[in-house]
């Protein structure tokens, strides 16, 4: 397995995956376990937070559930991802009830542009994404517990 394939990732006005790396992106998500799946999300959103960080102000999309390796194993034919570690953690289909959710709702889509202070909290949410989904990769590894 490619450890490095979230390293190819180039940036056009988001994330994403340049045309000669879906393949190998696909492949990589149809063959992975739970915990490499959730890595790789983690690796976006951790690189959302690196571009954001060196501009605060640039506007780049998270490229959508076409770059979410989770999305690209369990979103099926018919709009559901039951099979989804999120799904079997909150329940709801999409992400719904996560930060990502907040995130996509509030950046993507509101017409945030206009609000500075909204503009500037997205590190903020950013890092909430990053949270969840460690403690979701800890889930899945059986490292968390109830509390």
């Amino acid at each position: 397995m490619n450890q490095n394939i979230y390293g190819n990732w180039k940036v056009v006005g988001g994330i994403g995956l340049r045309p000669a790396d879906v393949d190998a992106f696909k492949d990589f998500c149809r063959n992975a376990s739970d915990a490499d799946l959730i890595r790789s999300a983690l690796s976006k959103w951790h690189k959302m937070l690196r571009l954001h960080t060196k501009d605060p102000e640039a506007n780049i999309s998270p490229g959508g559930n076409n770059t979410c390796a989770l999305c690209s194993k369990y979103l099926d034919n018919q709009g559901t991802c039951r099979n989804c570690p999120v799904y079997h953690h909150t329940g709801r289909w999409f992400c719904e009830d996560t930060p990502v959710a907040e995130y996509e709702r509030v950046f993507i889509d509101e017409d945030y542009r206009n609000d500075a202070e909204l503009y500037a909290s997205r590190l903020r949410y950013i890092e909430n994404i990053i949270a969840f989904g460690e403690d979701l990769l800890a889930e899945v590894l059986g490292e968390k517990h109830d509390e």
